[in-house]
């Protein structure tokens, strides 16, 4: 008697990040070794920072694929002499369906501390910071040099958000910045 037994195949998500010159092949590179390993991109977020590129992605695969992969991302950055770690996801977290995503953009002078202060306001109030993209940029014409941030932010259902968005407002001003805090619309 002869007894087939089929393995399901348990799905794993791998956190990798990495930081490395010439983005442009850097970005080919780390998107041809997910597809060799027969992996997928969840999420990614690459940028060109001073000609260097910052890369942070997930990739999901079963356990073998993703050892593959993270066999290959050290092959790659030990030739290209990229910096990478990886981070295996030991469970994947369920959406809290109670927490309704706000869009926060942030623009002033550039100033020390900025952005700190903004992430520490939602912070304070256990208001969860779910993605931040921030620069430094020189105003036109006058060469002065300008912060801005975007941030995503998850509020809790049960939090007043008219309150919590007129507390912010008035930080805003005290900290002397302009910001718009609005929900996302899906």
């Amino acid at each position: 008697m002869l007894f087939l037994v089929l393995e399901t195949a348990v799905a794993m998500q791998l956190i990798v990040t990495a930081v490395g010159a010439n983005p442009t092949d850097m970005i080919e590179e780390l998107s041809r070794a997910v597809k060799e390993s027969r992996c997928s991109v969840e999420e990614a977020r690459m940028t060109d920072m001073a000609g260097d590129l910052a890369a942070c992605f997930m990739v999901e695969g079963n356990w073998n694929h993703v050892a593959r992969l993270e066999t290959s991302l050290e092959a790659l950055a030990s030739r290209f002499n990229w910096k990478l770690r990886t981070h295996r996801v030991e469970e994947t977290p369920q959406e809290q369906p109670d927490l309704i995503p706000y869009s926060v953009d942030v623009y002033a002078a550039d100033q020390p501390g900025v952005l700190n202060e903004v992430v520490s306001f939602f912070s304070l109030r256990g208001i969860r910071i779910h993605d931040v993209a921030a620069s430094r940029y020189d105003a036109p014409y006058s060469d002065s040099p300008l912060f801005t941030a975007h941030l995503i932010v998850k509020v809790p259902a049960a939090v007043r958000v008219i309150s919590l968005r007129d507390e912010f407002l008035d930080f805003c001003d005290h900290a002397n910045l302009d910001a718009i805090m609005e929900p996302i619309k899906r």
